[in-house]
């Protein structure tokens, strides 16, 4: 990662895992035979793709993320990467115990394992990769967090089949691990990804929110007019308009719908983010719709994006809660008698 340029490397994650090269022509300028593979891949480079992406002013989409997942190194047990030393002095120690027996002892547990599943598949294709599907379903079914996102589930499932893989190898006699041990393993680094993630739901509606946060804590004072006020100012680059609630002793934005495209919901579907935003409390909608019709000073009614107050501290009201009633009741009041 750290080699490869970063105009590439995002490129280079969505063709290794959609299993397949470029079409090419051959000298005679007929079409080459795209190359093809199905493989899982890992890196052990000292950067993330996120972090490569930034030295070109580019964030990570979704689909990438969910193809290269980023696995912390540090095991937590205070030996870097290791949980345990197994009697070695040092971590150091360890980590050059395991290079000789790599370069002594490479190639044969592999070989005798797709001997054997090659072998199976031949006999028996239909039981095979049924066998395999078993237990990687039942590794989602067991580890995948309730309510997780498409997203989630994907990478749960390579976890599941890597895990499914081991327990096989396991049962051949080629590991020497007690039965178990390949799915705790596996367990432990889909739970270290997920919490590095930070979510189980969709990463562009989580990076949306977030973008849409920092927008209000960069720009509240500044590319906001303020409603009511009787100071006459000229708002440049304006998105909407804000007003500060004394009751709440916070500032309630609205965002004009061309703004909420264009800039606080820039490069993430609008429409997608708005309604996670209702449905988290953080867009106050109207009469089914997450815009909303609102009476702003001498401006009139003008149709915005009506944000919760407390989004930014994220003391939010969520739909259905008994805070999310007092909450519109104060819409209703605003409504219906602006100061």
């Amino acid at each position: 990662m750290g080699q490869v340029d970063a105009r590439e490397a995002g490129e280079i994650v969505y063709m290794i895992a959609n299993q397949g090269g470029k079409q090419r022509a051959s000298r005679d300028g007929s079409a080459r035979r795209a190359k093809q593979w199905r493989i899982i891949f890992l890196s052990t480079g000292e950067i993330s793709l996120a972090d490569k992406l930034t030295e070109i002013g580019r964030k990570p989409r979704a689909g990438q993320e969910v193809r290269l997942v980023d696995i912390p190194a540090e095991a937590g047990a205070g030996y870097g990467i290791f949980e345990n030393l197994h009697d070695a002095k040092s971590p150091g120690e360890f980590a050059d115990q395991l290079k000789r027996a790599t370069f002594e002892c490479y190639g044969t547990p592999i070989r005798a394992y797709l001997d054997f599943v090659a072998r199976g598949f031949a006999d028996d294709p239909t039981g095979t990769t049924a066998a395999f599907r078993e237990l990687r379903d039942s590794f989602i079914a067991s580890y995948l967090p309730d309510g997780a996102s498409g997203q989630v589930r994907s990478v749960c499932g390579r976890f599941g089949l890597v895990a499914a893989a081991g327990e096989f190898a396991t049962v051949l006699g080629l590991t020497g691990w007690p039965d178990g041990e390949s799915t705790r393993a596996a367990v432990t680094c889909f739970n270290a990804w997920l919490d590095q993630r930070g979510t189980i739901g969709d990463h562009d509606l989580e990076a949306g929110i977030r973008q849409v946060i920092s927008y209000i804590e960069q720009y509240g004072a500044s590319r906001f007019e303020e409603v009511f006020s009787d100071a006459e100012y000229t708002v440049s680059h304006r998105v909407g308009f804000r007003r500060f609630d004394q009751s709440t002793q916070s500032w309630s934005y609205f965002v004009l719908p061309e703004q909420w495209k264009n800039e606080l919901a820039k490069v993430y579907n609008p429409t997608a983010l708005a309604r996670e935003m209702v449905r988290r409390g953080m867009i106050i909608p109207q009469s089914g719709k997450t815009s909303a019709s609102v009476h702003l000073g001498r401006h009139g009614s003008v149709r915005v994006y009506r944000l919760a107050p407390g989004i930014i501290s994220g003391d939010v009201a969520k739909p259905g809660s008994s805070g999310d009633a007092a909450e519109e009741s104060w819409v209703d009041r605003f409504m219906r008698d602006p100061p």
